[in-house]
């Protein structure tokens, strides 16, 4: 998988997104933190599983595999909207 954008628009967006972090650790706005949290880890685990998985698609890590579909898998069910009250 040689998709490039990808890799170099998830690497900007996860420096992005920590930037207002201070502010808002400041302001106590935890819906806020919480979605820099949610957004950045999604971005970050994007980020890993396209360089890990740029020239193979074979399994060399099953537990690399096995964590990153688990954050997958719990970053976008329901519960983002549940901790942000929506």
């Amino acid at each position: 998988m040689h998709d490039t954008a990808l890799v170099i628009f998830s690497a900007i967006a996860c420096v992005l997104i920590l930037l207002p972090l201070p502010i808002h650790l400041r302001a106590r706005n935890y819906a806020i933190l919480f979605n820099i949290i949610w957004l950045f880890l999604m971005n970050f685990n994007t980020f890993i599983n396209s360089v890990h998985f740029w020239d193979k698609s074979s399994n060399d890590i099953p537990v690399f595999c096995d964590i990153c579909e688990y954050i997958s898998r719990e970053l976008t069910d329901d519960k983002p909207s549940r901790y942000l009250k929506l």
